[in-house]
């Protein structure tokens, strides 16, 4: 398992030691809650060049993603289409319980690496309430659904953070 947060920002370099850039964004499908790919972005002088990634193709290691093979022609791709996928832009929506009822605000979110299912959400209450009582841990079953500017989930399989002020103070 593996957070979104770190996955961003992070450098993509080939089995040869190319660098080709960083991962900027990560595309889901809202329908099978999965990873569909991820963007990467490598600078061409004055202007970026965007290309796109198989979960397939990627290998996650501590602080570099090493990718299989890049086909710079076939995986090029224009960014500003992909933006309703973006999984990084769903960063700061409002999560929503069936019965209405406010939960938090999307700080960070779990998936498997390699089959790319998405498998928990993070969120936050405030900075203040998270070194209180912890983040909230939120599980993703069939009935999560990502809106445009909101989620709702299932508040049944919540769980809290066990790295909270609370529980170190007892």
């Amino acid at each position: 398992m593996i957070k979104l947060t770190d996955v961003l920002n992070k450098k993509v370099v080939g089995y040869s030691g190319d660098d080709y850039g960083k991962i900027i964004d990560v595309l889901f499908d809202n329908r099978r809650i999965k990873i569909i790919g991820y963007i990467l972005s490598k600078r061409k002088g004055l202007f970026n060049c965007f290309y796109i990634i198989t979960p397939k193709q990627i290998n996650i290691v501590s602080d570099v993603i090493i990718i299989s093979n890049l086909d710079k022609d076939y995986n090029k791709i224009k960014y500003r289409f992909l933006k309703k996928l973006s999984l990084s832009d769903r960063l700061g929506n409002n999560v929503f319980s069936k019965d209405a009822k406010f939960m938090g605000i999307l700080k960070d979110v779990i998936f498997d690496e390699y089959s790319g299912e998405i498998k928990a959400l993070c969120i936050s209450n405030g900075m203040l309430n998270d070194l209180i009582t912890g983040r909230n841990i939120i599980l993703v079953d069939k009935e999560t659904r990502f809106k445009s500017k909101f989620i709702v989930v299932n508040d049944d399989v919540k769980i809290l953070n066990k790295a909270s002020l609370k529980k170190l103070l007892r």
